[in-house]
């Protein structure tokens, strides 16, 4: 049996450094190996940091099962929203509704590519009234950028406020701190039927959700959102109060609003 003195000397032999080469990718000088199989030159630079990046994406993707577990626990899609596709939305009535599908396939298409941010905006906007497809399309446009690989959360605003309400539960498992990280960090937000919530009204406003609302419109200025809602600018104002101006103002900063006119879809089917 040989001893460890005779293997390190023959590891030398058979390991010998032939020159160097700067990395392509970091500029870090790298050793250029001899082997017995041929030249071997790897930067341990780009090793660790590949290593860095996979262990960051394990946690990422460790953090976003859990947010969306918590959220799928509030989140009641419609089975026929669920069901909704660009392909399935009709168009039938109103140049509006074309216009609002186009314009919308083109934001999934392109979400995050180059195009998409050398536009002047980075979230959209659908209003309109009931039945006309804003949370068909707001929904396929989630559906389309989580399949791209993005982290894309669809939720109403309704169930919003129940998922934060029941954080004040002492035996919650969740924090309102968390939901709140969740929202700010995820790669879309999209809101849908903003406005079609139910607060106490004090003093004349909505405070509770007129409060959350805003911190949530704070963490998402300069960031991917979706929202839709029944609603006009004016009347969103006057619904959230002494926020509502500020409100508005934030939810519509690099926002391409989008209206939809024509008639319910829904009462056709009857």
């Amino acid at each position: 049996m040989r001893s460890v003195k005779e293997t390190l000397a023959n590891m030398k032999t058979s390991f010998k450094i032939v020159g160097t080469r700067t990395c392509e990718h970091c500029g870090t000088e790298v050793k250029i190996i001899e082997t017995s199989k041929g030249q071997v030159s790897r930067c341990l630079t780009c090793d660790d940091e590949q290593l860095k990046q996979q262990q960051i994406e394990s946690i990422k993707q460790q953090k976003w099962r859990k947010a969306k577990a918590i959220f799928d626990k509030y989140s009641l899609i419609p089975p026929d929203i669920k069901k909704a596709s660009f392909e399935n939305y009709i168009p039938d009535d109103d140049p509006s509704k074309e216009d609002a599908l186009q314009k919308a396939k083109w934001y999934a298409n392109h979400f995050m590519d180059d195009e998409f941010k050398q536009k002047n905006f980075q979230s959209l906007f659908f209003r309109g009234l009931y039945g006309l497809g804003k949370s068909h399309l707001s929904y396929c446009i989630s559906k389309a950028v989580a399949e791209k690989g993005y982290q894309s959360l669809f939720i109403n605003i309704p169930d919003l406020m129940t998922a934060i309400k029941d954080t004040f539960n002492k035996e919650s498992e969740t924090t309102e701190s968390e939901i709140m990280k969740i929202i700010s960090d995820v790669d879309l937000l999209v809101l849908d039927d903003i406005g079609a919530e139910y607060v106490k009204v004090e003093d004349g406003r909505e405070s509770w959700a007129a409060d959350k609302l805003f911190q949530i419109m704070n963490s998402r200025i300069g960031k991917a959102n979706v929202f839709t809602t029944n609603y006009t600018s004016a009347d969103l104002v006057k619904k959230y109060g002494h926020h509502g101006g500020r409100l508005v103002s934030r939810m519509m900063q690099g926002t391409k609003p989008i209206k939809i006119q024509g008639d319910d879809w829904r009462l056709k089917q009857l």
